[in-house]
């Protein structure tokens, strides 16, 4: 109950602040951008998944957690209806397919699906190299959205899972994560990207 409380003390103090956020990168909104929104709404499902069966999560907390969400994964959708290079967009649509195989009842999840497998495939076939390497050939900027992706996996239909498990530059990017694996254990920090340790990547492309 303590840590439920907590949480919802900090949600509200972000929610009542947030408009009077800014950042030094000028023209990018801190509380609408694509790997703000992605981090935060992944967080917020699994507050809702931890939490929204107890009673101590007051109602006034819960509307807002759940327009967030629904907030979120419209402005992700509205973003990336269009395919864009780099790993932004690659992440960001693997966090708006979470959200909508998350929250199943928004009216708008079987949109939010369409348009999230559409970049998915973009980015497999456009911006990841037959080697299994994205584009970027940064192991940070690599890993951030083959982690997603992975974390995503068990919540897919079976076709839809079987369907990417089984494509082969998904396949690959494990692959790749493997080949720079160093006697440390993880791969270099080369290309603005820290150290990546690899035995995570190894079990979750095995399993």
């Amino acid at each position: 109950d303590q840590h439920i409380r907590a949480f919802a003390r900090l949600l509200n103090a972000w929610y009542d602040a947030r408009e009077r956020a800014f950042g030094d990168w000028p023209g990018l909104d801190v509380n609408w951008y694509t790997l703000n929104l992605g981090m935060r709404s992944r967080l917020f499902c699994l507050a809702c998944s931890a939490f929204c069966a107890s009673p101590t999560l007051d109602e006034l907390t819960l509307a807002r957690l759940l327009k967030s969400e629904l907030g979120a994964g419209r402005w992700l959708a509205e973003e990336h209806a269009r395919f864009r290079y780099g790993n932004w967009q690659f992440v960001g649509a693997a966090c708006l397919l979470e959200l909508a195989c998350f929250w199943p009842e928004f009216s708008e999840a079987a949109s939010w699906r369409n348009v999230a497998w559409e970049r998915i495939y973009d980015h497999l076939a456009l911006d990841v190299y037959p080697d299994g390497g994205h584009l970027e050939r940064s192991a940070g900027y690599h890993h951030y959205p083959l982690g997603t992706l992975c974390d995503v996996a068990p919540m897919l239909a079976p076709d839809d899972f079987r369907r990417l498990t089984q494509d082969p530059r998904f396949r690959a990017m494990f692959h790749w994560s493997l080949q720079h694996c160093t006697p440390l254990g993880c791969s270099t920090d080369f290309n603005d990207s820290g150290f990546v340790d690899c035995a995570p990547v190894a079990v979750r492309g095995a399993v």
